[in-house]
């Protein structure tokens, strides 16, 4: 997680920025973890701090084309046929480097537009494959909400 303020963090025009790079398959279920609950912790920081005039902002990119899928940057060690999701991902990511969709140099301008502005949002989702997972989750998760919407309102003191 990386965190920076426009100035003060606690100065009438704070900012903190929460980015988080969204994990794309089920052999990445413990940085998930780390993502989710750091996504989680910003949402509570958001109203702690609004009152001091801080912003808080989760951004959530899709594949950018940077380096980190590079030789250099993932140490690969396949899953010896054990665990064939772990195999099939780092195929991937190789079969990706250098071709992603995302410019970095528009991303760090998307940054600093949210930075900036005068209300920015809580969630900035960063790419096409960003928007298309997230409104994926979302819709799943309303679908489930509305099919146990009685389970749930049910549980309360008669």
């Amino acid at each position: 997680m990386s965190q920076h303020a426009n100035h003060d963090l606690f100065s009438s025009d704070g900012h903190i920025d929460n980015d988080f790079k969204q994990c794309r398959c089920r052999s990445q279920a413990l940085p998930l973890c780390s993502v989710l609950g750091s996504s989680a912790m910003s949402y509570s920081l958001a109203a702690e701090v609004a009152s001091f005039g801080v912003r808080v902002s989760v951004v959530t990119p899709g594949a950018f084309r940077t380096e980190f899928l590079g030789q250099d940057s993932i140490r690969r060690i396949a899953g010896q046929g054990v665990y064939r999701t772990v195999d099939d991902a780092l195929a991937r990511w190789a079969a990706n480097d250098g071709r992603q969709m995302g410019d970095p140099t528009l991303a760090a301008a998307a940054i600093m537009q949210m930075v900036e502005a005068d209300s920015p949002p809580l969630d900035l989702l960063l790419g096409q494959d960003a928007l298309d997972r997230v409104e994926r989750r979302t819709a799943r998760m309303i679908a489930d909400i509305q099919a146990w919407r009685s389970v749930s309102i049910g549980t309360a003191h008669r």
